[in-house]
């Protein structure tokens, strides 16, 4: 048997059991997007179809963008809001002077497309500014405000790698027993309790908590453990003491038994809780 509960804000005293599915533990990776306005497009100028086209002829366009992160990059590509192309021969393209992928508009005039195209990521700039550019432009070529981007012409996905590892739990401790963790936990981390006894001794956000067989989690009287992913126990033991409480900004499930009681506040901020198979 299986019941959902879905909920907008719940705070109650609880006593539960509760025992949930595994879950991908990297939380390395983050997906950044970088709005072009007209600030961002070089050698463009306006007034053509739309009062706020803007557009080149003759000319060698390019978009530029800030990069906001240092990590190694895994993926980018590059959307345009194209409302004319005059020449629809392929253009070729290049970030920060390295060639890349060739692009071919095939809308005709004052008719408005969409287009995506792949960036290949060498010579990306992260943490600085970079450049895309068409590199052989002979005709038109209008770019229109889309407001669905923010009234971006263009807008720029870039997944960063960040390099970090996974923070896993080995061993009996508080929180803040750092020689326990393998890297220092964050916000942003999925965490990973390993085997052992983890004391959660002092206010903690993570994003998903993965609590393997064997292991007990306990949150002390005055603390605060908020997960703001999903929360997924795997045969250990949860417990929040009087006066503790445990925050949920996503799901909690339960898949088959664990031996573990659980007391004080439980709050669910918009999400689920799943109990049974």
């Amino acid at each position: 048997m299986k019941i959902t509960f879905f909920v907008s804000l719940v705070r109650f005293t609880a006593i539960f059991v509760m025992t949930l599915a595994s879950c991908v533990y990297s939380a390395s990776a983050q997906t950044v997007t970088y709005e072009i306005h007209s600030g961002n497009i070089v050698n463009m100028y306006s007034d053509w179809c739309h009062p706020d086209d803007r557009g080149t002829c003759g000319g060698v366009p390019a978009i530029t963008w800030t990069s906001v992160n240092s990590g190694t990059v895994q993926s980018a590509y590059i959307e345009f809001y194209i409302s004319y192309h005059e020449d629809l021969s392929p253009l070729l393209t290049s970030l920060n002077g390295n060639s890349n992928n060739n692009f071919e508009p095939t809308n005709t005039y004052c008719s408005h497309s969409t287009y995506l195209l792949n960036i290949q990521t060498t010579g990306y700039n992260a943490g600085g500014v970079n450049t895309f550019q068409f590199d052989n432009l002979f005709d038109c070529l209008i770019f229109d405000k889309n407001t669905t981007w923010s009234n971006a012409y263009a807008r720029v996905v870039v997944t960063y790698d960040n390099g970090s590892t996974t923070p896993v739990w080995s061993g009996t401790g508080n929180w803040t027993d750092n020689p326990n963790w393998s890297s220092t936990p964050g916000a942003a981390d999925s965490v990973v309790v390993q085997s052992g006894t983890l004391t959660v001794n002092t206010n903690a956000t993570v994003n998903d908590l993965t609590i393997e067989s064997g292991t007990t989690v306990i949150v002390e009287a005055g603390q605060t453990l908020i997960v703001t992913g999903n929360l997924l126990n795997n045969g250990g033991a949860f417990s929040v003491q009087p006066g503790g409480s445990l925050v949920l900004q996503n799901e909690m499930k339960r898949n088959g038994a664990t031996k573990i009681r659980t007391f004080g506040a439980l709050k669910v901020m918009s999400g689920s809780i799943t109990l049974g198979n």
